[in-house]
């Protein structure tokens, strides 16, 4: 009889473990930056045992981890927490398994956890519930940020006369939905090109870039670059009657919570003199005592943050960021010992500080790039293999000394491994630009590749431009993965119309990829077919009129001066003829 319940203890441990709901599952990003007053998108989404139902047959809930009955959202707005109503809505369709959250107007203790809770109707008009389930093990944390983080400006160290010269502008936010502003001190339109990219793991980047000729006058003179957010401004009243309903919402919270407390209290009283009587339920009590002792709760402290999934380009490497903690106190490197193995087997070493334990097709081909002491476990691996997916997984263990390298503690972080999407090929790279240049004016083309190697940026070069055209920045996007950048600020001319420019990307192990761009060229406004001919009539005219006049005034006086010899004649005839 024992037994029995002693196995009825622990398969309802069993039927409770997250095991069971394998196919309940939801992809919520664990942490995120919320700017206070602005807004936040928690990208979500979720699988569910059920085939595939319509948007009208799911109920999408958004609930806090502590309590699924505190609603943050849900379609009737009258079971939502009264501080979030008519701040959250979804923006995906549940029926495409979308169950992305906008939080508008943040508030400063808007932080969370928030979890995501699926319920699925019986038919589109009967709305009770067959099947419900709370993603409680995927639920986001906020991070709340009173003021917003500076923008970054990448830009060449020297700027030459009347020479193309470019600034970028970027920040990192949270809120697709209300980008952020951008703006320069100087500039016009045609000077700036904005562009707006997802950057992964519920993270967007916007970026402005102004390019301009600097002038003579221009030297050490500032250029500046303004972030505006979605800021919504509450008067002050609002706020204050937000902060005594806190208050009152906080103290009434209290002494629910100490009522609970003391009827926890009783019922453990009562559960201690039942056992005291009743040696089977002792029994009942130490099967679950050992249901929790080989649960994961136990290894609270021994911890790895490490990315769940990356891409790694074949032939190419991959960096994977890692970082762990542990129960000890802090110890130096020489203390510990990092090993990386596949999760199947933690004896099927792909790193190991001694490579003759190492899986042969990864020795060489694996190193640590961090200090273990600084609770750095972040791998390289070179070379990629089109069967390096993995899963890979980190161990740690701890040495008794420096001199005496035998374990005392030892752990596998068999809960936080990494998984390798292999791409045969590399990716091409993403071109953002002005759809028509100008001549004459200056034209920003910016070429882009997002890779996993910070080790060895890929190369990107252009087909036409010199090395004073062209600014290059590399920057983590996210955790895992980088972004390497080419800037092109070019002049367009009048036979650069219809023409191509091509930025290629070389990947370590000699990989490429292009990408090509046709070339508009709008023509500067021109007149000179008017002029010119206007001009030379107009100054054929003045000098055939300036001639006309000067012959004119030649032949009145010929006529004069003959005249005058006629004259002279005819008195010389008249006195002739009179002698």
């Amino acid at each position: 009889m024992d037994t029995k319940r002693m196995i009825f203890c622990l398969l309802v441990a069993v039927i409770i473990s997250p095991v069971f709901t394998e196919e309940w599952r939801a992809n919520v990003v664990k942490e995120l930056d919320a700017l206070v007053t602005s807004c936040v998108v928690v990208p979500c989404s979720f699988t569910h045992p059920k085939e595939n139902l319509p948007t009208s047959r799911l109920r999408g809930i958004w609930h806090r981890s502590t309590d699924r009955n505190q609603r943050i959202y849900y379609e009737d707005s009258t079971q939502v927490l009264e501080n979030f109503r008519g701040r959250t809505k979804l923006l995906g369709h549940l029926g495409q398994n979308n169950c992305s959250l906008e939080i508008t107007n943040i508030k400063d203790h808007d932080n969370g956890p928030f979890c995501f809770r699926l319920e699925l109707a019986r038919t589109e008009t009967d709305t009770s519930t067959v099947d419900k389930f709370s993603f409680v093990e995927s639920c986001v944390e906020l991070r709340m940020l009173p003021d917003p983080p500076n923008p970054t400006l990448s830009h060449p160290k020297t700027a030459i006369q009347d020479r193309p010269y470019t600034i970028t502008c970027s920040v990192r936010h949270t809120c697709p939905s209300h980008v952020p502003k951008l703006t320069w001190s100087r500039g016009t339109a045609d000077e700036v090109t904005e562009v707006h990219k997802e950057t992964g793991f519920g993270y967007w980047e916007a970026e402005s870039i102004l390019t301009i000729i600097p002038e003579e006058k221009d030297d050490h003179s500032d250029v500046t670059c303004t972030e505006n957010y979605n800021h919504i401004i509450i008067p002050t009243v609002a706020v204050i009657g937000t902060a005594v309903i806190f208050a009152v919402f906080c103290i009434f919270m209290v002494k629910r919570y100490k009522l609970a407390d003391t009827v926890v209290i009783r019922k453990i009283a009562v559960k201690s003199a039942q056992r005291s009587k009743d040696k089977d339920s002792k029994k009942m009590i130490f099967s679950l005592f050992l249901a929790a002792i080989i649960s994961p709760v136990i290894t609270e402290e021994w911890r790895a943050s490490v990315v769940e999934e990356l891409d790694a380009l074949v032939t190419s490497c991959v960096v994977v960021p890692c970082s762990f903690t542990h129960p000890k106190e802090k110890l130096p490197t020489a203390r510990l010992r990092g090993i990386w193995h596949r999760s199947t087997d933690k004896n099927q070493r792909i790193y190991f500080e001694d490579s003759t334990q190492v899986l042969e097709n990864f020795r060489g081909r694996t190193k640590l790039l961090g200090q273990l002491g600084q609770n750095n476990c972040t791998l390289e691996i070179t070379n990629i293999k089109d069967h390096d997916n993995g899963p890979f997984c980190f161990r740690i263990e701890l040495a008794r000394t420096e001199t005496d390298t035998s374990t005392v503690d030892k752990f596998s972080f068999v809960e936080s491994c990494v998984t390798l999407r292999m791409f045969p090929d590399p990716l091409n790279p993403t071109l953002s630009h002005p759809k028509t240049a100008i001549q004459d004016r200056p034209y920003t083309i910016t070429c882009s590749v997002r890779h996993t190697c910070p080790s060895h940026v890929p190369k990107l070069t252009w087909s036409r431009g010199t090395a004073d055209e062209v600014t290059e920045v590399h920057k983590e996007i996210s955790l895992g993965y980088w972004e390497a950048q080419s800037i092109l600020a070019i002049i367009p001319e009048e036979k650069d119309d219809h023409s191509d420019v091509t930025c290629t990307a070389e990947f370590n192990g000699q990989k490429t990829s292009s990408a090509t761009l046709r070339l508009y060229v709008k023509r500067t406004e021109n007149y000179n077919h008017i002029i010119i001919p206007t001009v030379a009539v107009i100054g054929t005219a003045v000098i055939f009129a300036v001639f006309c006049i000067f012959m004119v005034k030649r032949y009145k006086k010929r006529i004069a001066e003959l005249q005058n010899q006629e004259g002279s004649v005819w008195n010389r005839l008249s006195r002739m003829s009179r002698r």
